[in-house]
């Protein structure tokens, strides 16, 4: 997977999506953001799940290949915050 997104639109949809993930869950899995990229130049999708809500946002981004990666939503959202 790689795409190509601006800092603060990346931070903006992390911390969306992640409103929803648990602080502490027995499931580890409930931590994470799924990110999936569409078609070329397709948007890029973040979703997470808790098993009480949800949250899925989709935002432009530069795809230039397909693929998903499930990440630790809280490490991800730290990491956008201090990128340059």
């Amino acid at each position: 997977m790689e795409f190509r997104i601006e800092r603060s639109a990346l931070t903006d949809a992390v911390s969306w999506a992640a409103r929803v993930l648990p602080v502490r869950s027995p499931v580890p899995v409930l931590g994470g953001l799924l990110l999936e990229t569409g078609g070329e130049g397709g948007p890029l999708r973040i979703s997470g799940l808790d098993y009480e809500a949800s949250a899925r946002i989709d935002v432009d981004a530069g795809v230039t290949r397909l693929g998903k990666v499930l990440v630790m939503g809280r490490r991800l959202l730290d990491i956008c915050k201090v990128l340059p």
